[in-house]
């Protein structure tokens, strides 16, 4: 189920139960072409476990900030999470169920002052409270797989504003509940046609509150429905397999500040991927139809060699992107805004790969490097207007050169991980050259990740570490530059008794004083104590 919808335009990560997930994957080559126009050049896909082996788990945390307690006993109880699941098997369907709930205090104490040396400030009504229930159906039906799911979500929380104005009297509700039925087969034709395709509802609601809004208050109500089919195929011919697919949405959003608005979309893509021994080449062609934008062709090539651990990798690709919703018509508020007035976006993209896993022995060993560029028309871009109201705007021309890299390693107990990623992003609206042109604000120009640990016996500890490092932020007098950053973790877990899991973990051991937007300071050093029950 494609969880991006018009509304947005984007995903909330943090509204996916980590308790159902089974994996993340980055799909790279032409095939996330299959998942919308605007992911041709790549996509995430989350998978959840609603198959295997009967069990249950409980999971409980919270989380403290220990140098902030003279600041209030609330910082000694800041969040605490709960979530529990059960999977179990009935005849030959099986059922999966899992719900959580999640609290933050009133009041949240973030690091101020210079860096390194952490004073603490109260950034009050910032309360939360919210839970999630998730069920699931997984069973043969008609000859394949038949799969239904029921979720729910909702949130009230308190928004506290900006750290120079602070709004502590607003509030937001939001509630969200989806549906999805899914059918699939790959028995087709002794094995060579599969066919799926699966059907999907989402609605939701936000309503925010501020009796102290000028002039007169706020309080506005936003719904959204949404109504989306998708039906796929593969189909084996000779060295080839050719995907196609068809897709159709419905979305709708009714608010109190901008009235009732509709989208209707339809799309088509042709994804074949043909295999000549160790390279393979995989080109994709979409074509979405908008009811309120222009129809757009998207369309990539992708091709990859690979022997033994090595793969080589080269992918191109030009993308449409329709505004969301709420680019256009976010309602007008004291921070931030909508532009109806925005264009599509086109992109074009182009990087290289290269991964390298070989076998040797006991040792595991992972390493990757893709270098990219990416070249963008209209590009949408939220940032301050300069009176300090959020607001998009199409960038006339924008251009991203970049590098990710990474790296892993596993010897017996022992594991650990690098990542590097170097963002250059350029603002070419005014026809400079692309070393000539101002840098893009909120993207960091070097980002370095790293992770060490061990696994002995029942326990479990790692340390990891962030450096971030070239960040822009915008202001009313244009870009500035905000200070380097370095971020360390500690963790552990321990198997106090079978099935029965004891963690904790240290963020931001050096009690940091940083800002990832302006205006919002983050917290300093906390500590979360976990208990995991899995049977």
């Amino acid at each position: 189920v494609r969880l991006n919808d018009a509304r947005t335009g984007s995903v909330d990560l943090s509204a996916i139960p980590l308790a159902g997930v089974d994996r993340v994957e980055l799909l790279r080559s032409g095939a996330s072409a299959l998942y919308g126009s605007d992911a041709i050049a790549g996509v995430v896909y989350v998978s959840t476990a609603r198959t295997g082996e009967s069990g249950f788990h409980f999971d409980v945390s919270t989380t403290a900030y220990p140098l902030a307690h003279p600041e209030g006993q609330e910082a000694l109880l800041a969040a605490q999470s709960l979530s529990a699941g059960l999977k179990t098997g009935l005849g030959a369907v099986t059922l999966s169920t899992s719900a959580g709930l999640d609290r933050a205090a009133d009041t949240l104490p973030v690091a101020a002052g210079s860096t390194g040396n952490s004073d603490y400030q109260l950034v009050r009504n910032a309360g939360l409270l919210g839970g999630y229930i998730d069920l699931g159906a997984v069973g043969a039906l008609f000859g394949g797989i038949g799969k239904a799911s029921v979720f729910g979500r909702t949130v009230e929380k308190g928004v506290p504003g900006r750290q120079a104005s602070p709004t502590l009297n607003a509030s937001q509700s939001e509630q969200e509940a989806r549906v999805a039925a899914s059918w699939g087969t790959d028995a087709l034709a002794d094995g060579a046609v599969s066919l799926s395709g699966d059907l999907s509802g989402t609605w939701a609601r936000l309503h925010f509150v501020d009796p102290d809004e000028w002039p007169d208050g706020t309080d506005a109500a936003h719904d959204s429905l949404g109504m989306e089919a998708n039906l796929r195929s593969e189909l084996l011919v000779g060295p080839a397999i050719v995907r196609t697919g068809l897709s159709g949405s419905v979305n709708t959003a009714s608010s109190t500040m901008i009235g009732d608005r509709q989208r209707f979309f339809a799309g088509v893509y042709l994804v074949p991927e043909f295999a000549f021994g160790e390279f393979t080449l995989a080109p994709s062609l979409r074509y979405d139809a908008y009811s309120d934008f222009s129809a757009g062709l998207s369309y990539g090539l992708g091709a990859a060699w690979s022997t033994g651990g090595l793969k080589l990798s080269v992918n191109a690709a030009s993308a449409y992107k329709a505004p969301s919703f709420n680019d256009l018509y976010w309602p007008a508020d004291a921070y931030t805004q909508g532009n109806p007035d925005l264009e599509a976006e086109r992109g074009w993209s182009a990087e290289l790969g290269a991964d390298f896993n070989p076998v040797l022995g006991g040792v595991e060993l992972a390493l990757s490097a893709y270098p990219y560029f990416r070249y963008v028309d209209s590009m949408i871009n939220w940032a301050d207007n300069g009176s300090f109201v959020w607001t998009p705007t199409n960038i006339d021309k924008a251009a991203y050169l970049g590098a990710d890299l990474a790296a892993s390693l596993a010897i017996g107990p022992g594991f650990s991980s690098l990542s590097y990623s170097y963002t250059l992003a350029k603002n070419l609206s005014d026809g400079s050259d692309f070393a000539d042109a101002d840098r893009l604000a909120y993207v960091p120009l070097h980002t370095l990740s790293v992770e060490a640990g061990a696994r002995i016996g029942k326990v479990r500890a790692s340390v990891d570490a962030s450096y971030r490092m070239g960040l822009l932020a915008s202001s009313f007098s244009g870009n500035y530059e905000l200070p380097d950053l370095l971020l360390i973790g500690l963790s552990a877990e321990a198997e106090a008794l079978p099935g029965t899991f004891l963690g904790i973990s240290i963020d931001n051991l050096l009690d940091e004083a940083y800002v990832e937007n302006a205006g919002y300071p983050m917290p300093g050093l906390s500590v979360t104590a976990s208990l995991r029950l899995i049977k």
